[in-house]
């Protein structure tokens, strides 16, 4: 895994993230990882992240999702609009967010839409800086 597969942008809004590669155990680990060591460093915990995945997500890796948000705790303090920009790798991305939000891990929403998913948390973000 190489970082830089991974780039970040602190907006004044949110952190921005991307990533290029693999779905990987090993590289969606180190990803959240940085992004959670990203998000302490900068003191924003509201991240619009977009993956240009060159494969799908495998069903264990969605289910390690779980262990791996708890892990580098990533919890209900973050707000996250994930975008898959590669329709083809999409399959069970939808799995790994109905177990981080349906078990209240964290607060985010899947996108296949950058704007969509920009509008998403925009909408979001000044109610949840208030704790609502």
């Amino acid at each position: 895994m190489n970082s830089e597969n991974i780039q970040f942008v602190k907006t004044p809004q949110w952190i921005y993230v991307q990533h290029w590669g693999d779905n990987s155990l090993d590289f969606v680990t180190e990803l959240w990882n940085q992004i959670a060591v990203t998000c302490e460093r900068e003191n924003c915990f509201v991240v619009l992240g977009v993956g240009h995945s060159s494969q799908p997500l495998s069903s264990s890796v969605s289910l390690a999702h779980e262990r791996i948000f708890r892990r580098f705790g990533i919890d209900k303090r973050y707000l996250i609009a994930w975008v898959e920009a590669e329709a083809e790798a999409t399959a069970n991305i939808r799995l790994a967010e109905q177990i981080l939000v349906g078990k209240e891990i964290t607060n985010g929403k899947l996108f296949f839409d950058e704007a969509d998913a920009a509008q998403w948390l925009s909408a979001r973000v000044k109610n949840f800086a208030r704790g609502n």
